[in-house]
C-alpha cells in the first residue's frame, strides 16, 4: 500500500520515494524509479501504438537506421576498454541483469567510472566494479538529464525575437527583473 511520500514506478511497478522518483516535464504525474525506466516505458508505448493509417503515396526505398540495442552498445564500449571481447562477459553481464540491472545501466556506470571519475581501465577488475558504482552512476545520470531538461527550458524562456531593437531591451529589461 502506497502513501503520499511513496510512488509506483510505470515500467517496473516498484514502489519508490516521490521526493527522489524521475519524473519529467511533459509527465508531471508519470514516476519512474529512475531515466532508464522512464526510456524503457517510452519504448514499450512505441511498439504498443497503432500505426498510422496508410495513404497512397509514391513509394520510395526504406531507408533502414540502423541503431544498436542497448547490449550491443553495451558489449562494444567492453570491446572498446578492453580491445578484445572476453568470452567471460556476457554470463557476467547476464548475471548483473539478472540482478536488476540494465544493459544501459551499466554501459552507463562503465562510462562514469572511467570517463567521467577518470579512474581508467583495470582489466583485472573489469566489469566487476559496478555493482559497487551502479547507484552513484545512475544519480549522476539521472541530474545530468534533469540538467538537459532544465537547460532545454531555460532556453525557450529566453528566446528574444529580433523584431526591434527597442522591443527586444525592453522584453529583456523585464525578463531580468523577473528573475
Amino acid at each position: 500500500m502506497t502513501n503520499d511520500k511513496q510512488v509506483i514506478c510505470r515500467h517496473c511497478g516498484k514502489l519508490i520515494d516521490k521526493e527522489t522518483a524521475y519524473s519529467d516535464a511533459k509527465r508531471k504525474t508519470y514516476y519512474f524509479c529512475d531515466v532508464y525506466c522512464a526510456i524503457e516505458y517510452d519504448k514499450e508505448r512505441q511498439k504498443k501504438s497503432k500505426p498510422p493509417k496508410a495513404t497512397k503515396v509514391k513509394e520510395e526505398p526504406i531507408k533502414v537506421e540502423n541503431k544498436k540495442s542497448d547490449r550491443e552498445s553495451l558489449f562494444d564500449y567492453i570491446v572498446e576498454l578492453y580491445g578484445y571481447f572476453p568470452s567471460y562477459i556476457p554470463y557476467k553481464v547476464k548475471n548483473m541483469i539478472d540482478d536488476g540491472f540494465t544493459y544501459k545501466g551499466v554501459e552507463l556506470a562503465l562510462k562514469y567510472w572511467v570517463e567521467t571519475l577518470e579512474h581508467g581501465w583495470n582489466e583485472k577488475s573489469g566489469i566487476g566494479i559496478v555493482p559497487y558504482i551502479y547507484e552513484d552512476a545512475k544519480n549522476f545520470w539521472i541530474k545530468q538529464q534533469n540538467i538537459k531538461v532544465k537547460v532545454g527550458k531555460y532556453k525557450e524562456d529566453n528566446i528574444i525575437k529580433a523584431s526591434s531593437t527597442s522591443k527586444n531591451l525592453s522584453l529583456l529589461k523585464y525578463k531580468m527583473r523577473k528573475k
